[in-house]
């Protein structure tokens, strides 16, 4: 992606945090830590976690400095994301750090010459499955990759591959559901033919 293009797709209240956190996380040469700062905050300040209101309570100063000093050691964030998160705290904007990181690592992703895949599959893949399927991948995209597995039963069988731009669905999930649609639209014709 350009310089254009990626300046353009920064041009939202949220496309202008991640492009401050991305120059200075250029600056320090921590880009790859500060995606997993990223991806760290993004996680335990998410709806689903636990965590979410003693945190986002932390960084808004509700907690003695002491208490909250200690809570981000555990954490482990850099002090410069540490101040990110303090001030996306203080203009209310925390529920937009999710898609602040999304764009962060888009480009990070671009000034590594990088592309992050998601794999998604029924089952834990074994080692030499995730060979196979980099080896394969690494044609396709002609880019060094960034891989992340997960499960979901919901895929059935086979996987997922999803990056910001592409899926590359051969779950047995998406052919069950091509299949159902397929033999809907044969059963729409027929009924179709039959009313003729």
């Amino acid at each position: 992606m350009s310089p254009l293009a990626l300046r353009a797709m920064c041009t939202s209240v949220r496309g202008r945090y991640a492009w401050a956190l991305f120059e200075v996380a250029k600056e320090r040469k921590a880009l790859e830590r500060t995606y997993e700062d990223c991806a760290l905050a993004s996680s335990l300040l998410s709806s689903h976690s636990p965590l979410r209101l003693t945190i986002a309570s932390a960084l808004q100063g509700c907690y003695p400095e002491d208490w909250t000093q200690r809570l981000i050691e555990i954490l482990g964030f850099q002090p410069f994301f540490l101040s990110f998160l303090r001030l996306l705290a203080d203009k209310n904007r925390l529920s937009a750090l999710k898609d602040v990181s999304r764009l962060y690592k888009r480009l990070a992703d671009a000034e590594l010459n990088r592309v992050s895949l998601q794999v998604v599959s029924a089952d834990p893949l074994t080692d030499s499955q995730k060979l196979a399927l980099e080896q394969h991948l690494s044609g396709v995209f002609c880019k060094e990759m960034k891989m992340t597995y997960s499960i979901d039963p919901r895929v059935l069988g086979g996987f997922i591959v999803q990056s910001d731009t592409i899926t590359i669905d051969v779950s047995a999930r998406h052919h069950i559901d091509c299949f159902i649609q397929r033999a809907r639209e044969g059963f729409e014709v027929t009924q179709t033919r039959r009313v003729l």
